[in-house]
């Protein structure tokens, strides 16, 4: 099978996050860029956070942590990321009040 781009759409409102891209067992994905949108009008912080299997409470790095996003504001992140097997990328907000829009493309392949 070729190589699909794809994308995924989630919306953040809380310290404890979503998962933005959930890898697939035996399969990687390239993730292409990653775009946060403020939606409120309060400036949020916010954490990109890459994890292996185990969801947040288990191993895992940060791409980024307690990033600023001004009110109204968008943040592009356009380096690649490889998401493995079962790995995952969060978005966790910076507070409970929270209305992030998350958008990842990524690129899908078989192993």
């Amino acid at each position: 099978m070729a190589d699909v781009l794809k994308v995924q759409k989630t919306n953040v409102t809380d310290i404890a996050g979503e998962i933005v891209m959930l890898g697939v067992s035996g399969d990687s994905q390239t993730v292409l860029s990653v775009s946060i949108c403020e939606t409120g009008n309060a400036a949020e912080t916010f954490s990109l956070v890459h994890t292996v299997s185990g969801g947040i409470s288990g191993d895992h790095s940060y791409i980024y942590l307690d990033q600023l996003l001004p009110a109204k504001s968008t943040f592009i992140h356009s380096d690649k990321i490889v998401v493995d097997d079962t790995d995952q990328l969060w978005v966790l907000a910076g507070d409970d009040s929270a209305n992030l829009d998350v958008v990842v493309t990524f690129l899908a392949q078989d192993d």
